[in-house]
């Protein structure tokens, strides 16, 4: 075990002892509190199948509606996947606010790079300007710092298909990966499969009539993507790191 985990294991449990010595009062009536119990119980009890168990779905943004959309045609399997397409715009325009935008829940503020992720979601599936929906959301991301001021997140989602300019970086062999991945942490599970993806240029291409080019108010400058400095440092080192010996190999995967 690693110093910082058992230094975490120390802090946990003293933070218990300490807790369970110490008498911790509710700040609401003790009526109140039986009667919120047994609600609460008795909702459970209700909501339990004939069977036994229960079980209950879990809704998303629309973030991962649109990811389904460009899933099928990053996979060219949209013509298969017509009637799910449909239905994943629909639900789209179902939870599209009044001024053309989405929100990252039912009633938030409105998100700039969520509304042109889905905007363009929607445009590959067939959708054009002539719809009342599409030229609202037009409307919203040209008036909010257009396709441009998407955050970095979704400019290089959007980038798989094409939608903006990934930068140059620079090449690097497979045992660069062994190097670089420790130094990722967690982020290794997306950064590592993009790299591979952007290294063979395996994007999606859609038709002229798909893009999103007319979201941009400088299509120019706005399409190209900056990496941070911290990152072209990282993957030059990766870059540099052609030959990894066994001892090296076994300390950055142990």
């Amino acid at each position: 075990m690693g110093i910082k985990n058992i230094t975490c294991c120390i802090v946990i449990s003293c933070s218990a002892f300490l807790l369970s010595a110490t008498s911790i009062k509710a700040s609401v009536d003790s009526a109140s509190l039986e009667t919120a119990i047994s609600a609460s119980r008795q909702a459970l009890v209700e909501q339990r199948t004939e069977q036994g168990y229960w079980i209950s779905g879990v809704e998303t943004n629309t973030l991962y509606t649109s990811l389904q959309i460009l899933l099928y045609f990053y996979l060219n399997r949209q013509d298969e996947n017509r009637d799910n397409i449909a239905g994943l715009c629909r639900y789209l325009l179902s939870t599209q606010a009044q001024n053309g935008s989405w929100p990252f829940y039912d009633g938030g503020a409105a998100d700039r790079s969520l509304t042109v992720l889905n905007y363009f979601a929607l445009k590959l599936s067939g959708y054009g300007l002539e719809e009342p929906a599409m030229q609202r959301s037009y409307d919203y991301i040209r008036s909010h710092g257009g396709a441009e001021a998407t955050s970095s997140m979704y400019k290089i989602l959007l980038a798989l298909f094409n939608q903006f300019s990934f930068p140059e970086i620079p090449a690097f062999p497979a045992q660069s990966l062994i190097y670089i991945a420790p130094q990722l942490s967690w982020l290794r599970i997306m950064e590592i499969p993009l790299m591979v993806v952007i290294q063979e240029k395996a994007f999606y291409h859609p038709s002229a009539q798909s893009t999103i080019d007319e979201l941009f108010l400088n299509k120019t400058s706005g399409m190209s993507i900056s990496l941070e400095p911290e990152i072209v440092s990282l993957l030059q080192s990766a870059a540099a790191e052609v030959e990894i010996s066994p001892q090296e190999m076994t300390r950055v995967t142990s």
